[in-house]
């Protein structure tokens, strides 16, 4: 083969599939053939001439054309002996011409397309090269109308052999020219169809098809809302960036940073803080990007996560930086400035600061206006209206939601879910001003068009909600019957779909964050049902009522706990079980590790970098076994998380006993509920004035903190928040909600005495949950194996902590680590085998992350000393109790789902029953009644039983009245299971007696049958 043929075939390499690495030599070969003026024929003169240009793009056309006219004047003569060969020539040349702006060039390649298309055999190359030529020349001007006809028209002249990558070219650049015009359907069709194709050639231009796999997601995600579909397209985008150009290509930035966003959109906080770490870090520290729009981006990105987790200044910071960066290159006139100016209002809004959120997006929309970008116009208006509808603002919420509309209609009319949500924005608008009518039509078309679009779960909690919201309003003005009927009709569908929503996250802080978004969905149903309830007394609704009140009660730790149960009736391999739980642990470690060290300045980068990598490896190793389980188990998969409530009289049967009775409550920003469950009967009731009570709780606490008098507060709330107890009740069960989770009600007056001197207190996080710990209580156990730990600590001494687990231990017969003994490695090689963990600690509160709550083992300089509540949920403890003898094990941030406690970590990792602080008990009366407490237990009496005895003794015994305040001996409450400690045998033991008892009156019998059998034969002789 000779070297213009190689030369060829390393070109057109390039136009088949993709493979431009053989260009430089290609371009060697046919500049060497022209220097040295050395060509088998004319032909070859002329195309490698044009292969030149080709390849060298066009850098030089004035010096292209000149060579252009050379080669004319010189084959004009011969031009009938290969006429599509000067055709081409021709074509070149006005190229050159349309490169060097000449007035006529575009007219001239104009003609030359419509007299190939004239003539019978038009030549794809140069009408395909010509639409091609035109189409880019007004996609740089930014004229994209006239770029996407010349794109389109492009491809069929494209798809000729041997040219699939331009035809690829063709099909990505018509996506890219009608991205720019908003019409996002189209865009998507085409990069779509570029997107198969170019993996059907199996190329290996691993940066051109990350380039497409991002646009196609990044369009999902911010035109059209798909975000699970965007999520797939971005990492595969990640995968091919790395392929291409390694791990810390600058191009990873922007896609790190988009696919965090996507997962905060899909309210997945705690991967989207795995994605935007990366970015932020790979940005700042790794590459050290000069790039303001990669600062930028990955900032802004961060700082989403950091007002989603409320730490405001972290985020105030980030933005701020970003703002006067973007405005000082960017300009002021520019989308990236208008989206930086709707991120810093966010951080305002989250912290509910809306006057100072409103003036950030006002100057987005002034931004986004001047520079006529709809999607940004749409977003500005979109946050507008979201302000304003926070603050009541109803008539300026409307403003901006039909001018959201309005633009919809004249740029978006295929987009049918943002004509969905901008429907649904008007016609909240519409409800906060009673236009009720507007309202119910805007409704009808939403529910018209809803059919239309894919991946509506979410749009439809949100229609059925504002549908009833409407309805109530309506019986509300009306006095409709008919309404509250339909809207309470609602409430069951709309129960089902607010579970199932749960479904769609991994994580516990995203399923917190989910849960957060449905709370004005259940507040409003329970005013409905409170409505209905109050008119028929219908006893159906107290169970519609009951599972409203339990969608967001430790359903997060409830699904945590069964999951594994779930698992093993659902058939999933051990192994499988095995790997998740061990990635999980993994991850868990990695988190803890990542969230020490990131703020520890003389830490090495790129021990930081590789901490990051393998967070974002486990993280997509838990995807890939959640993908498997979809795939493989889709029983377990379809029956995870969709725990609804079972009936209240279930509970009565099944759960609680005739001296039993459950109080559980109901906290919205408005409303207190009550619902009140005995053996026998139910009673609910709205507990009025509740922004005072809540206040009161709050002062009371104050109060009790500093050990002032509480007498006339414990009076005032014990009468509003206690209900009468029937006179069979001897256990109360309370399931609180809010700020009462903080409250020990056994202070509460009830009869002019403490409710502890009437009732056996205890707390569940929910009645379901209450259900499993007392489901997991009941799992055999032979013995009662007590463990107990008592550190040294060189600072903040426990005075009496060794004395008391030396003591208790002693008591139970049990094992004790005592001073330099009680380390954290000794818990955890010997904690999950006890039966009973007694555990006198510090403890430490992370308001910031909760799963850094931490319990203080001893130091020993060497060995790490410090129990995180991360660690705490991934293990898997087989105690049937946790009694956690240190300071606020009780407390934490409280969450939709409840407080993030030390407490809620042991239920997690299994424990079934935990005794917790609330407060900093002072360390000598904690002894004290921990001993009692357990001698309690060991004379058989229930958890809550015990606890309170041992109470009520430490009262009954202390001598100085000053010690007898609450402070002193209220703070430590008994939640989960009540039974008393299992002591002696296993059942199984039981069952051997039983079985021993039958083999001999088996044995007896057969004798006496042969007693019997010989004297009969005796007789007969």
């Amino acid at each position: 083969m000779d070297e213009f043929s190689q030369a060829e075939i390393l070109l057109k390499n390039a136009y088949k599939n993709g493979d431009y690495s053989g260009w430089k030599r290609a371009d060697s070969i046919f500049h060497s053939m022209v220097l040295k003026n050395k060509f088998a024929s004319d032909e070859q003169e002329i195309l490698s001439h044009l292969y030149i240009i080709k390849i060298n793009s066009a850098k030089d056309p004035e010096k292209d054309l000149k060579v252009l006219n050379n080669l004319i004047v010189k084959f004009s003569s011969k031009k009938n002996n290969y006429p599509e060969l000067f055709e081409k020539l021709l074509f070149f040349k006005e190229r050159a011409r349309f490169k060097l702006n000449k007035p006529d060039a575009e007219d001239a390649v104009l003609r030359i397309i419509d007299e190939q298309l004239k003539s019978k055999n038009p030549d794809k190359f140069i009408v395909s090269w010509a639409y091609d030529l035109l189409g880019n020349d007004y996609y740089r001007k930014k004229d994209f109308g006239p770029s996407v006809e010349f794109f389109k028209k492009s491809i069929p002249y494209f798809n000729y052999p041997n040219t699939n990558q331009l035809y690829i070219n063709a099909l990505q650049s018509t996506g890219a020219a009608y991205y720019n015009v908003d019409k996002i359907d189209s865009s998507l069709f085409y990069m779509k169809k570029a997107y198969r194709e170019i993996k059907k050639t199996r190329s290996k231009n691993y940066k051109r098809l990350g380039e497409l796999a991002f646009n196609i997601g990044i369009i999902n995600q911010g035109k059209t809302g798909e975000y699970i579909e965007a999520e797939d397209f971005l990492k595969e985008a990640i995968s091919f960036e790395i392929l291409a150009h390694g791990e810390e290509s600058p191009i990873l930035i922007t896609y790190y940073s988009l696919l965090a966003d996507n997962f905060y959109f899909l309210k997945d906080i705690e991967q989207a803080e795995f994605y935007a770490n990366k970015a932020y870090f790979l940005a700042t520290e790794i590459i050290k990007t000069e790039s303001v729009y990669l600062r930028s981006l990955a900032a802004m990105s961060l700082s989403k996560v950091y007002t989603s987790k409320k730490q405001f200044n972290e985020a105030r910071k980030l933005m701020d930086t970003v703002l006067e960066e973007s405005i000082a290159f960017f300009g002021e006139q520019d989308k990236f400035t208008s989206q930086a100016y709707i991120d810093r209002a966010m951080i305002e809004i989250g912290a509910k600061n809306y006057k100072d959120a409103e003036p950030y997006l006002l100057q987005s929309a002034k931004v986004s206006e001047a520079i006529d970008r709809v999607y940004s116009r749409h977003a500005s208006y979109a946050y507008l209206y979201e302000l304003y509808l926070q603050n009541k603002e109803f008539e300026k919420a409307l403003k901006y939601s039909k001018m959201s509309k309005n633009l919809m209609q004249q740029h978006l009319e295929n987009d049918y879910k943002v004509k969905i949500i901008t429907d649904l924005y008007i016609a909240e608008a519409y409800l906060g001003l009673k236009q009720l009518d507007s309202a119910r039509v805007i409704l009808e078309e939403v529910a018209k068009n809803l059919p239309l679009y894919e991946n509506v779960s979410g749009l439809k909690i949100q229609l059925l909600a504002l549908e009833n919201a409407v309805l109530l309003e309506n019986y509300k003005q009306n006095g409709s019957q008919s309404d509250l009927e339909k809207a309470y009709g609602n409430i069951n569908k709309l129960i089902k779909q607010l579970i199932a929503g749960k479904r769609n996250y991994n994580y516990q802080e995203s399923k917190i964050f989910y849960s957060k978004s449905i709370v004005p969905y259940i507040d409003k149903s329970l005013e409905i049902c409170h409505i209905k309830y109050g008119k028929d007394k219908n006893p159906e609704v107290l169970n519609t009522i009951f599972k409203l009140m339990e969608i967001n009660k430790s359903s997060i730790l409830l699904d945590g706990i069964t999951d594994f149960k779930l698992k093993t009736q659902k058939g999933i391999p051990e192994t499988v079980m095995e790997d998740e739980a061990k990635t999980k642990k993994n991850l868990l470690a990695v988190n803890e590790t990542i969230d020490k060290i990131k703020t520890d300045t003389a830490i090495n980068s790129r021990k930081l970098s590789a901490l990051y990598d393998k967070q974002l490896a486990l993280n997509n190793r838990i995807d890939s076994i959640e993908k498997h389980l979809e795939n493989e188990f889709p029983d377990y998969y379809n029956s995870r998380n969709l725990s609804e409530a079972k009936s209240l009289d279930f509970y009565q049967t099944n759960i609680l006993r005739k001296n039993q009775c459950i109080v559980e409550y109901y906290l919205s920003d408005e409303r207190l509920y009550r619902l009140v469950i005995s053996k026998n009967e139910i009673n609910f009731k709205e507990i009025p004035n509740s922004k005072n009570i809540i206040a009161q709780v709050e002062n009371l606490m104050v109060n009790l903190l500093q050990r002032e008098q509480i007498d006339d507060l414990r009076n005032i709330i014990g009468t509003s928040l206690l209900p009468i107890f029937a006179d069979s009740i001897e256990e109360i069960i309370f399931i609180v909600d809010g700020s009462l989770s903080q409250l020990p009600f056994e202070i509460l007056d009830y009869n002019n005495t403490y409710l502890l001197q009437n009732y056996h207190i205890s707390y569940a996080g929910s009645l379901q949950l209450y259900q499993e710990q007392v489901e997991i209580h009941r799992r055999e156990r032979i013995n009662v194996d007590w463990l107990g730990f008592a550190p040294d600590y060189k600072d903040n001494f426990l005075s009496a902590n060794k004395e008391e687990v030396q003591m208790i231990g002693n008591l139970m017969e049990g094992k004790y680590s005592l001073g330099p003994e009680a380390t954290k490695q000794n818990f955890l090689d010997l904690g999950s085998q006890a039966s009973i963990l007694h555990l006198a600690t510090h403890t430490s509160l992370d308001k910031a992350n909760p799963m850094l709550n931490k319990m203080i083992f001893y130091d020993n300089g060497k060995d790490p000393f410090e129990l995180t509540a991360s660690e705490i949920y991934g293990l898997k403890l087989q105690s049937d109790l946790a009694v956690l003898s240190s300071c606020e094990t009780g407390g934490g941030n409280y969450e939709n789902d409840g407080i993030m406690s030390m407490s809620r970590a042991f239920a997690y990792a299994g424990v079934p029953s935990t005794v917790m602080s609330l407060w900093k008990v002072p360390d000598a009366q904690t002894s004290i009644i921990m001993i009692n407490f357990y001698k309690n237990l060991e004379k058989g009496q229930n958890k809550n039983e015990a606890l309170a005895n041992a109470k009520l003794h430490y009262l009954e015994n202390v001598k100085q009245p000053e010690l007898k305040h609450p402070y002193y001996w209220a703070g430590f409450v008994v939640s989960g299971d009540i039974s008393p400690i299992k002591y002696g045998f296993s059942w199984w033991w039981y069952v051997l007696l039983a079985g021993i008892i039958l083999i001999v009156i088996f044995i007896l019998f057969i004798r006496k049958n042969q007693s019997n059998f010989f004297k009969s034969s005796n007789d007969s002789f």
